[in-house]
């Protein structure tokens, strides 16, 4: 089970590094939401650069041997070959989103190797989302609907062709009709990922229903969990703008 380590450090007034731990986290969100809300805080807001989040394993240790000097430069000497193994892990993991069309695939790349952050999961499900939305490029899924719903006015999503057809009789350009349509469909898929970390049930009868999104292995066994994938949709777009207007 991976954990969120939070910290925060900042040059004291005596030169000396001032060290805090902020907190340990079950989840990613968790410790981003503790980050925005310290941040606003006096001294924190200040120094809010001295913030930092990792993820360890639990009930990892995370120093072997002893320590003195001879003991430290062993572990120095571990801490070296660690770096040059993440070192080369990132490379390939750099090259390996490249390959799936990451935008910044050395930022993914080193995020999941340093911080043990399941990216290449995080960015192939969002990935794989995308393309369930509507691409700017293409305008034939407006003659598709309007072409279905006369063929069966009365089935399901039968009122989508209808409304489309309306608005091309009104003038209305298939770029626009497609803008409108594809940041609808954007903005559903930033509230269904968040939804995935927070189910937001006001019931109290309900209140420990809980759900997740998780990595597994080819036994359908959960790994660990996917969290903050709302954070990682307009990164995603394929367009490279976040979702912002044409020509922006």
């Amino acid at each position: 089970m991976q954990v969120y380590v939070v910290q925060h450090v900042h040059v004291g007034s005596d030169g000396a590094n001032d060290v805090k731990l902020i907190g340990v986290y079950a989840s990613e969100d968790a410790a981003r939401e503790a980050i925005d809300s310290l941040s606003k805080q006096p001294g924190f807001a200040e120094h809010a650069e001295g913030f930092s989040l990792n993820s360890r394993a639990l009930n990892a240790t995370l120093w072997n041997g002893g320590f003195g000097d001879d003991a430290s430069a062993a572990h120095a000497a571990d801490d070296a070959d660690e770096a040059e193994e993440l070192e080369g892990d990132s490379e390939d993991l750099t090259e390996l989103f490249r390959l799936l069309g990451a935008p910044s695939p050395e930022e993914w790349a080193a995020s999941q190797a340093e911080e043990g952050i399941p990216q290449l999961h995080r960015f192939l499900f969002l990935r794989q989302a995308w393309k369930s939305i509507v691409s700017e490029d293409d305008t034939s899924w407006i003659g598709a609907a309007i072409a279905a719903t006369a063929l069966a006015p009365d089935a399901p999503y039968a009122g989508v062709g209808a409304a489309l057809a309306t608005l091309r009789a009104k003038g209305v350009a298939d770029e626009e009709i497609t803008d409108l349509v594809r940041g609808v469909q954007a903005e559903l898929l930033f509230q269904f990922c968040y939804l995935l970390d927070d189910p937001e049930i006001d019931e109290e009868e309900a209140a420990d229903v809980t759900w997740g999104l998780f990595a597994v292995d080819e036994d359908g066994t959960p790994l660990e969990p996917l969290v903050g994938l709302h954070e990682s949709v307009l990164e995603t777009d394929p367009t490279g703008r976040e979702m912002r207007p044409r020509g922006k």
